[in-house]
């Protein structure tokens, strides 16, 4: 099988040539790099470069491309369509993987060939689940669709879009062209919510000389976060809220009025990159109501980290302030007030009621 060649060297944007005609019949994985971190496994996330082009045998055009846009993506392992999850899973960190799939995914995964010889299969093209941070408004599972033109219009505008989800942060920005599952909804502390990528049933594709357009990928791994992840640190307290110790920490509201104030307390201090605007975080936390001492909604609970970006003004004002200049690494602990939260409004939708203390604990586990 004659295969694009691809140059450049790991976390640099790649240079690709394509050969003559359209893609082969079979789908085609490769690794022309292999990493020796941690690996990708289902309910873990994966921070990646990458670049997608239409493979058609005429144009080959670029359709996406992190490089480009200067922040890396983040994915969810598991939930990915068949055939890019299929590509991606068991992968290590600090591998390059190229991936030949054909644009328009069947339900039932395909068997892709990899390089080194074992077949691999993915599951459902698409899967149902729940999502992450973003303004903090927690919200159940549901199922994954594609947004709308005016949703994704609204979010370019800078507005929230009914339906697409409440978060600025913890949406999956920048997933693939064909990772839409990636761009759920996300459970945390976003304001406006937005789904990266390219929708494959709105690129124009037409078949090439052999009948197939594939989306070719290049996709350096930049890192792998393990669904149970979590930041060692001790049990601490904040503004009068007690927190546990080890994953998924216990939280314990006292039975009083919520402070009139923000506070946040470090309770683990890491030693990564420090938080600032424009960073991509991966993240795990839990969030609680004070007036009921409620647990709103939790990563741990769900199987997966989160991610968002930071200082884009898609996440609570809390949020921005707890976690600013904080190393990767740390445990922080939060209690926002409703002026640096959701407000007279609150979130009904999304089970936060008008004028609402929230709490949270947040293990930032990387910053890119």
């Amino acid at each position: 099988m004659t295969e694009p060649r691809v140059a450049g060297s790991f976390g640099a944007r790649p240079t690709i040539t394509f050969p003559t005609g359209p893609p082969p019949a079979e789908p085609h994985v490769g690794e022309p790099a292999t990493g020796h971190g941690a690996p990708l496994e289902p309910g873990g996330v994966a921070v990646v470069q990458y670049t997608a082009h239409l493979w058609d045998g005429r144009e080959n055009r670029l359709v996406e491309s992190t490089f480009n846009r200067g922040t890396p993506a983040a994915l969810p392992l598991g939930a990915l369509p068949a055939g890019l999850d299929a590509a991606l899973r068991g992968r290590r960190a600090g591998s390059r993987v190229t991936a030949a799939i054909p644009l328009r995914d069947g339900t039932p995964g395909p068997t892709i060939t990899g390089t080194k010889g074992r077949p691999e299969t993915g599951g459902p093209a698409f899967t149902a689940g729940p999502g992450g941070p973003q303004d903090v408004r927690p919200r159940g599972p549901q199922d994954v669709t594609f947004p709308s033109e005016a949703a994704q219009e609204a979010h370019r505008a800078g507005k929230h879009a009914p339906g697409i989800g409440p978060m600025a942060a913890g949406q999956w920005a920048g997933s693939p062209p064909a990772a839409h599952a990636a761009a759920r909804v996300m459970e945390g502390p976003a304001t406006a919510a937005s789904q990266g990528g390219v929708d494959p049933a709105a690129v124009e594709g037409r078949p090439g000389d052999g009948g197939r357009v594939d989306l070719f990928y290049v996709v350096d791994i930049l890192g792998a976060h393990a669904g149970d992840a979590a930041v060692e640190a001790d049990a601490g307290a904040v503004a009068g809220v007690s927190v546990g110790a080890g994953a998924a920490p216990g939280v314990t509201i006292p039975d009083v009025a919520p402070p009139g104030g923000f506070a946040a307390a470090v309770l683990g201090r890491g030693t990564g990159p420090a938080v600032e605007a424009g960073r991509l975080l991966v993240v795990q936390y839990v969030a609680a109501a004070w007036s009921d001492r409620r647990i709103v909604t939790s990563t741990w609970e769900r199987g997966r980290p989160e991610a968002f970006t930071v200082g884009d003004g898609s996440l609570i004002r809390g949020w921005n302030r707890a976690l600013t200049e904080v190393p990767a690494g740390s445990r922080v602990a939060m209690v926002v007030p409703p002026d640096d939260g959701y407000g007279a409004t609150g979130q009904p939708g999304l089970g936060i009621g008008p004028e609402e203390t929230l709490v949270y604990v947040v293990d930032v586990l990387a910053a890119y």
